[in-house]
């Protein structure tokens, strides 16, 4: 039997690193998924969670320390993501990229809440325990079976995301995999336990929103070669797809932008099955990025707009961009009603990186200006418990107001984001042949995306495995768990070559299993009871 060695530095384990015994804390219920970093399970904490909570109140400014929402919900269940390298000594730890977001970044309700890091002291490895919500956002989507959400709620969606998105590049980070799967969502009733619980600046919220998996996440700072294989395909920025050197924040803006689209349609964007196809889909829906050669009175600027370093960028990888008008902003948001979203997408989706808006301008745009304003005055202070407990009695107290932001882009267009001088980007609707209308439906059937005729619509919660956990062995790993669940931190996409369509490997693109279990949840919460499908 291999016998793991004993690192040199074991007597003297790093400060937020503490060795200790997973066994004697966790009891291992299932494997939730597997990745090139390592592992997540889904394990139960043996002791009150608030011995788990009240561990790091001297950690604030860091993820590890517990908000007041984190207090709400007193679930047992944690997720544990442990990193399968073993680094030779304890405090080679502090280098993992995760670990220095973790503790660089202030904890947000729109983000994971991390509870523990540690190294266990059998298999000297690397463990992060975190928060465990019920499901992520393509699920809740597919489960939907094409039944799309109601404004209020989509703009609630979209608004605690944004505020996730914006907290992290508060603190200079980008996070590089926005997408459904990375983003966490439960029901806002089920997190607080009941209505009554709901706090005042929640009760517009029917769901919880909160971004999870840090692990790609980089500092702006970090000037080390930059690898094209981040973030999940359909998601991937042009600069990422057409090997730009440097890379930033603005790359978090496009997935925010793509996401935001296909929650509003209940269709993925650009559903490249390899990265060739993926700019061909981009150019299919903004157009050509190059400025045309000769003027013409008739030639409307696309909807992406323009990037001078694309030609370079696309000459070196070997081929040329072909002309192409690309759709308008209409017929990519189908629906009337969210012409403000619709021109956040559009702010978002611009080919050149400097000419994307920030984090925060967005949301100082009109779709977004009241629902992210009113969570930021709560968010943004870390607003202590009794201070909420005195805001709910009426007790008057003044937390303040911090806005310091700061942006990196001093060459960007003197159009002000989200002002009307902005819309010469926005194409006038012109006329097309008949083969072009809606022509980003016309390459494959949407609909098999998120309409699973074998969806039962029932949500994946965890609370049954808390009367039951004690029953159960951990997992072998086999398909055949009792809990199968396509979650966040599952199977980052293989890495691909530009030459090599074939090798570009994509686990989400097999939509005809579904993620949703055959075996209704625990709770019998449906879906499919009008109470939620109307949310």
């Amino acid at each position: 039997m291999y016998k793991t060695s004993i690192p040199l530095d074991i007597d003297s384990p790093p400060k937020n690193l503490p060795l200790e015994s997973y066994k004697s804390k966790y009891q291992p219920i299932s494997t939730l998924g597997n990745g090139s970093f390592g592992t997540v399970d889904l394990v139960k904490f043996k002791f009150h969670k608030f011995h788990l909570l009240k561990y790091h109140d001297d950690k604030k400014g860091t993820l590890l320390y517990p908000l007041e929402d984190s207090k709400y919900n007193l679930s047992n269940l944690v997720a544990i993501k442990t990193m399968k390298k073993r680094l030779p000594l304890l405090h080679d730890y502090k280098n993992v990229k995760e670990v220095k977001f973790i503790l660089s970044v202030q904890s947000h309700p729109c983000l994971v809440q991390i509870y523990e890091m540690f190294i266990d002291d059998v298999r000297y490895q690397l463990h992060i325990s975190m928060e465990a919500l019920n499901q992520n956002l393509y699920q809740l989507i597919r489960s939907r079976r094409n039944i799309q959400f109601s404004s209020p709620t989509l703009k609630s969606i979209l608004s605690q995301l944004l505020c996730g998105i914006k907290h992290i590049h508060k603190f200079n980070y980008f996070h590089r995999d926005i997408k459904p799967e990375n983003i966490l969502i439960i029901s806002t009733q089920q997190f607080y336990g009941s209505k009554e619980g709901i706090p005042p600046y929640r009760k517009n919220d029917n769901f919880i929103v909160k971004l999870a998996d840090y692990g790609l996440a980089r500092h702006v700072t970090n000037l080390k070669p930059y690898t094209a294989y981040v973030s999940t395909r359909w998601y991937r920025s042009p600069e990422i797809l057409l090997r730009q050197k440097s890379y930033s924040q603005p790359l978090d803006i496009w997935a925010f932008g793509a996401v935001a689209a296909e929650i509003a349609n209940f269709t993925p964007l650009f559903p490249g099955s390899n990265e060739l196809e993926q700019i061909w889909k981009i150019l299919r829906v903004l157009g050509s990025p190059l400025v045309p050669e000769t003027s013409n009175n008739k030639y409307v600027i696309p909807l992406g707009g323009y990037w001078k370093d694309a030609q370079m960028l696309a000459h070196n990888l070997g081929f040329v961009f072909p002309e192409e008008t690309g759709l308008t902003i209409d017929e990519v948001i189908h629906n009337p009603n969210l012409g403000q979203l619709a021109e956040v997408i559009q702010s978002c989706l611009l080919w050149d990186p400097n000419l994307r808006p920030t984090a925060v301008e967005v949301s100082r745009m009109a779709y977004f200006k009241e629902s992210v304003s009113l969570l930021d005055r709560y968010f943004d202070n870390d607003i202590p418990i009794q201070v909420t407990l005195n805001k709910f009695s009426g007790i008057p107290s003044n937390p303040g107001v911090s806005s310091n932001y700061t942006t990196a882009f001093n060459d960007m267009t003197t159009d002000t984001v989200g002002s009307s001088t902005k819309k010469i980007l926005t194409p006038t609707q012109t006329k097309r042949s008949s083969n072009r209308k809606n022509v980003i439906h016309s390459d494959c059937d949407f609909t098999k995306f998120y309409d699973d005729p074998n969806a039962t619509g029932e949500e994946n919660y965890f609370s049954g495995y808390v009367a039951e956990s004690d029953k159960i062995q951990p997992s072998s790993g086999n398909t055949n768990d009792i809990y199968n669940i396509c979650h966040a931190w599952m199977n980052k996409e293989n890495k691909v070559n530009i030459s090599s369509p074939a090798s570009d490997k994509e686990p989400r693109i097999e939509y005809k299993t579904s993620v949703v279990p055959n075996k209704p949840s625990f709770t019998r919460f449906s879906l499919e009871s009008e109470e939620v499908m109307n949310l």
